[in-house]
């Protein structure tokens, strides 16, 4: 994945702050990103990414940039995995089909999704709250919701669960069900908060803007020719 190399040289550059992100907390962080009922913002997630690194910043947001183009092409190839229910950890993160505990890059990628996680939060509590009284089966979602987050960080720290665990080798055994576990609910949540999120845009289109928006889906390229999607352009 070009974009992807690209980006890794930049992340991993000695010039960039110690808490900047690697490509694997990168991947996770911008699965959990796009898994929300509300766009976030590039800047919101580039900030993070970086440390708040403002020199790094303005290479990473430059319009015309190297780095811009391997962000969008990036968030783009993930968004279009997640749609079609193609993404999995262990073609992501080249995982054997036998690992039995996580490696290094999967414990990352674990960091960065919990760490992503907290910008989605916000919307995810809100959309819960307001939904809960009128459909009771979003009680159930989000206590699935929190306990598919108890086993992200479950493997974000393994070694520290481990050892609080009173039966470590239980939980080893488990590992894999774990991470099958985990694969299935960034595709889960991510459905949810596409559904959640084009009910929203639909009844705006309807009431508000029906004559002025562009017939376009919010995963199309959007029509101003940005190159990124509709949701994280100008439909924001």
């Amino acid at each position: 994945m070009q974009s992807l190399t690209l980006i890794d040289q930049f992340l991993s550059a000695p010039a960039r702050n110690d808490g900047c992100f690697n490509r694997y907390q990168l991947q996770g962080a911008l699965a959990a990103t796009l898994s929300c009922p509300e766009a976030i913002s590039d800047i919101d997630i580039g900030l993070m990414v970086l440390d708040d690194d403002e020199e790094a910043a303005h290479a990473w947001f430059a319009i015309d940039g190297d780095l811009r183009s391997a962000w969008v092409s990036l968030s783009n190839e993930m968004s279009d995995a997640l749609v079609q229910e193609t993404y999995n950890l262990y073609e992501a993160l080249a995982l054997p089909l036998d690992i039995s505990e996580p490696t290094e890059a999967l414990c990352q990628w674990c960091d960065g999704y919990l760490r992503g996680y907290l910008l989605s939060e916000p919307a995810w509590v809100q959309t819960y709250e307001e939904l809960k009284p009128h459909d009771p089966r979003f009680f159930e979602m989000e206590r699935e919701h929190r306990a598919f987050l108890g086993m992200v960080n479950a493997l974000a720290e393994w070694k520290k669960t481990l050892v609080a665990n009173d039966n470590p080798a239980q939980l080893q055994q488990k590992f894999p069900e774990l991470l099958n576990g985990i694969n299935g609910c960034v595709r889960q949540f991510y459905s949810l908060a596409l559904a959640l999120e084009d009910a929203y845009v639909n009844s705006k289109q309807g009431s508000l803007f029906e004559d002025d928006l562009p017939t376009c889906g919010r995963n199309d390229a959007c029509p101003c020719g940005s190159g990124k999607k509709y949701k994280k352009c100008c439909l924001q």
